[in-house]
């Protein structure tokens, strides 16, 4: 049997690569993540699709924190009220 680890339905998470550590919600029936921005830019870098994001790590008691990531992936994502968008 494989060792289980239990978390509650909020959890501190790091995502190192891009400089962040924020509070996290977990959703166990979801088959993917998503994180919440406060705006995004597409621009391109060396032939390639980059994104620059800005995190409210901290509920709006400081500045937003600005990323930067090699775009992956663009997706469909239905909301509560059944509306799709495409999102990266």
């Amino acid at each position: 049997m494989h060792d289980l680890i239990t978390i509650g339905w909020r959890e501190r998470l790091s995502l190192p690569d891009l400089g962040l550590d924020l509070k996290a919600k977990i959703d166990t029936g979801a088959r993917t993540s998503a994180l919440h921005v406060a705006w995004l830019q597409e621009f391109t870098r060396d032939g390639r699709t980059w994104l620059q994001f800005a995190v409210d790590t901290t509920r709006g008691k400081s500045p937003l924190r600005v990323c930067e990531a090699l775009a992956m992936d663009r997706r469909d994502v239905t909301d509560s009220g059944g509306h799709t968008t495409a999102r990266w």
